[in-house]
């Protein structure tokens, strides 16, 4: 039984807190193709334990990995669903994890390269769980309030393998507030894990770093980016509204061509949607305390008719990235699908020299997340109402495995 406290309620983000004007959801998108995936094109792999928390699924080679925020913190399962392995436990020893982030698919057939954020290192393991290598990651401070996946969208931990060695963003302090976001710098740690590079630096190398709107909120806009099988570095310019390709070493010239504009805007932000993020953001924050849900929402709702202009009037560009190599995959905010706004829409951009940026907007199955999109599928997970997931991929339009 739970036991609530009568007490005055005191939430960290009702302390500036002041009359939200909210206009009516006019749809900010413009005439373009959209594509709706029937559930038929999703295929759901069964074997094993069904999972929870998982943070990254990747494909490598014949293998798609998952990661899990629990042990065993790994699984490898075939391209038709078949569980070929289950392994990775919490220590310090050879072969163990600490608090693994994010995973990429290693150099090496079907390896995959995880991303420990605790030890500082990325471990490279086989199909079969074997420690291939285990290399430092040198001068990259990845220190994140524990949070911050309920503050604000974007991915902090993101890895990805490009040219040379491991491509992740090094935030200085480290990210605790979404405006800490614009601070990052992307850089390749080499293989050996021996020096990083510095290759796109979000506060100088985006043109709306400049002109941004510092806030202490979330649901601010927040630069996304993701390395391209190709070894180019897509980055969205929120501000800018327009998405950047970077080559392999970050040069904006020469390896890449001019920023591709961005066709759809934003709408404004809906009350429910406002008050979903701010119901949730309380959650978190009173997790330690005893506060019953009623209290939660009536605060929540205190705080959404008295926010002032603390609050956002308009939802973001966009809050995920993905890059399929000649597409780059952009989500719509949704706020009545997530507090974030993580929802089943996503426009596909094409990233082609002289394809003048043309999308198609693409609605996945319900409840299905991408994690990784290639030119003909898409992997991910399926998340039942339980909150139990499973691995599952998706056939893209007129493509197949």
């Amino acid at each position: 039984m739970v036991r609530h406290k009568k007490c005055r309620l005191a939430y960290p983000l009702l302390s500036a807190l002041a009359a939200l004007t909210l206009t009516s959801c006019e749809s900010g998108s413009p005439d373009s193709a959209t594509v709706e995936i029937d559930a038929a094109a999703l295929t759901v792999f069964d074997e094993g334990e069904q999972l929870w928390g998982v943070r990254d699924v990747v494909r490598s080679g014949d293998a798609i990995w998952a990661l899990t925020e629990t042990e065993p913190f790994l699984r490898a399962y075939s391209l038709s669903g078949r569980l070929l392995a289950e392994f990775g436990s919490l220590g310090e020893g050879p072969g163990e994890l600490r608090n693994p982030r994010a995973v990429s698919a290693a150099a090496s057939d079907d390896g995959v390269v995880v991303w420990d954020l605790a030890s500082g290192s990325r471990p490279v393991f086989t199909t079969e769980g074997m420690l291939v290598s285990s290399a430092p990651v040198p001068n990259v401070r990845m220190r994140a309030r524990m949070d911050i996946e309920s503050v604000t969208f974007g991915d902090p931990f993101r890895l990805t393998e490009g040219d040379g060695g491991t491509l992740v963003v090094d935030y200085g302090t480290g990210p605790n507030l979404p405006d800490d976001m614009w601070s990052g710098t992307i850089v390749r740690v080499a293989a050996d894990g021996s020096e990083t590079a510095a290759l796109v630096d979000f506060d100088v190398d985006l043109e709306g770093a400049e002109s941004r709107t510092t806030t202490l909120m979330g649901l601010a806009p927040v630069p996304l980016w993701d390395g391209c099988p190709d070894g180019r570095i897509a980055v969205l310019d929120p501000v800018a509204a327009h998405l950047r390709l970077f080559g392999p070493d970050g040069s904006s010239d020469g390896s890449s061509q001019e920023p591709i504009p961005l066709s759809w805007t934003p709408r404004a932000l809906l009350q429910e949607e406002l008050l979903g993020y701010i119901r949730a953001r309380m959650q978190v924050e009173t997790r330690e305390q005893d506060v019953s849900p009623a209290e939660i929402e009536r605060a929540a709702a205190e705080a959404v008719a008295n926010a002032g202009d603390m609050l956002p009037s308009e939802t973001p560009l966009a809050v995920d990235l993905l890059c399929s190599g000649d597409r780059v995959w952009v989500q719509e905010f949704d706020g009545l699908a997530h507090p974030m706004g993580y929802g089943r829409a996503w426009w596909s951009v094409d990233a082609r020299a002289g394809s003048a940026g043309r999308v198609e907007r693409v609605i996945f199955p319900e409840r299905f997340a991408p994690f990784q999109i290639t030119d003909s599928i898409a992997i991910g997970i399926v998340t039942d109402a339980m909150d139990l997931q499973r691995v599952a991929v998706v056939r893209l339009p007129g493509q197949g495995m």
